[in-house]
């Protein structure tokens, strides 16, 4: 009969994370984890040098409880009683180390001795193994903006520029817009606004998508003060929770007010998602309610 005795169990840093953004056929190299023991007979001698067949097992209680994971190793070199595996190396670890583990060992056609090793809180390393965050990125030439939004509610912005990208993972992606939004042939005394938003558009196929309160922002004027030559800059963002795979968002707009003969320009339009794999605090969304200021007087600057 062999006794096993435990030595020392440690983590071996063979795993790896995908590449945010990179394509769906990229695979994840397998996890692993070290493991070094020693084996001796049943009065607490070394047992002779040579391979020896090992078979390893995961499950999640001390006694009984279910088997998560097993591999045998057919010839684990032993010397001087104290052999080293990498667990893993046979059968992928593919358990998530989100919960305590104990690691059951057999030698040969021994049974399984006892008692179960407890994993310690190295391997739970492996539970890190999440995305890191990343971005994608947008800039788009200048363009007209010729949608007019409709006076009904909830009023229509159209699709301008659109990002795609493929998430690694569930979490959360902040979306950011920021450029210039630039008004001519203002006639004074008339309403005149541009709206944007940024919208998630991933399933819609329509060439609009309804304003959201509390994410939409107007930009122009209740009424013109004069002729002119308008700039705004703005600067809008959002947070959008996202699964694992590919998404569209899509920065709108709209014309609205006394819609002739002024024209509407966005320049220097940058769209930025950056994915965050996790939260460190609440996501609220917004309240969905009319805000008490319909048509709000931004700055901006006349030439």
């Amino acid at each position: 009969m062999i006794r096993f005795r435990r030595a020392a169990l440690l983590l071996v840093l063979s795993f790896s994370a995908p590449l945010l953004f990179a394509p769906a056929a990229q695979a994840t190299a397998p996890s692993t984890m070290s493991y070094q023991g020693r084996l001796t007979d049943g009065v607490g001698n070394n047992v002779p040098d040579g391979p020896y067949a090992v078979t390893f097992k995961l499950y999640d209680a001390v006694t009984g409880g279910a088997l998560l994971w097993t591999e045998t190793q057919a010839s684990v070199a032993v010397t001087g009683g104290l052999f080293s595996v990498v667990l893993g190396s046979t059968t992928p670890l593919a358990v998530p180390f989100d919960q305590q583990y104990w690691l059951g060992i057999a030698v040969g056609a021994d049974p399984e001795m006892t008692p179960r090793t407890p994993l310690t809180s190295v391997p739970y390393a492996m539970a890190t193994r999440t995305p890191l965050p990343g971005i994608a990125h947008l800039l788009s030439d200048s363009y007209t903006v010729i949608g007019n939004g409709n006076f009904g509610n909830p009023i229509n912005l159209f699709k301008d520029r659109t990002l795609d990208f493929t998430a690694p993972a569930d979490g959360y992606v902040v979306l950011s817009a920021t450029g210039y939004l630039t008004m001519t042939l203002v006639v004074p005394g008339t309403s005149q606004y541009g709206i944007i938003q940024i919208s998630e558009t991933t399933t819609n196929v329509d060439n609009y998508v309804p304003a959201e309160y509390g994410y939409y922002q107007w930009i122009g004027f209740q009424f013109a003060p004069n002729n002119g030559y308008w700039d705004w800059s703005f600067g809008i963002q959002r947070v959008f929770p996202v699964t694992a795979g590919t998404h569209k968002y899509s920065f709108c707009s709209a014309r609205y007010g006394a819609y002739s003969p002024t024209i509407e320009v966005i320049t220097f339009l940058s769209l930025l998602a950056t994915y965050y794999p996790t939260n460190y605090g609440a996501v609220v969304a917004a309240p969905g309610v009319m805000p008490a200021a319909m048509h709000p007087a931004p700055e901006a600057s006349a030439r």
